[in-house]
């Protein structure tokens, strides 16, 4: 079988607003308990940063995460007056050092995904399956895949 060879789009944009992004029913994981490595997290907001601008929506749009600590807890050691070690655990450190989202199905990250998804052809390497968000838009638009 011969392979055609794509060449590289300099126009090509995957940070464009497109509302498909959220009409596309995907699947995640459930929410999972908090713990020192990393967990999955929804939450409900009415405004989501997409690339630089802030639109409302008409109702709160649940947003699932993969969470993880902020590595620099692991580089400070809290105290108290006595000088009691606070040990790791204690919710203070991520009052200090907010976890992070490592992925999530924000409107950017859906529309950016969705973008390649459109483009993708042939064997396609995922690093990281995160929350699948890729996998699940290439199976919608039923593009083809081995």
């Amino acid at each position: 079988m011969e392979t055609k060879a794509l060449k590289f789009d300099p126009e090509w944009r995957d940070d464009v607003f497109d509302p498909a992004a959220l009409e596309i029913p995907l699947v995640f994981p459930n929410d999972s308990a908090r713990n020192d490595g990393i967990w999955v997290q929804s939450r409900c907001e009415f405004e989501e940063t997409v690339f630089g601008k802030a639109p409302r929506h008409a109702s709160p749009r649940v947003i699932k995460a993969i969470v993880k600590k902020s590595d620099l807890a692991a580089y400070h050691t809290l105290s108290d007056s006595s000088g009691k070690v606070t040990p790791k655990s204690h919710p203070v450190y991520d009052v200090l050092f907010p976890p992070k989202a490592w992925m999530s199905d924000s409107i950017e990250e859906r529309c950016t995904t969705l973008a390649a998804a459109r483009l993708a052809r042939g064997k396609i390497l995922v690093g990281g399956l995160g929350l699948a968000v890729y996998p699940q838009f290439v199976l919608h638009l039923q593009r083809p895949f081995h």
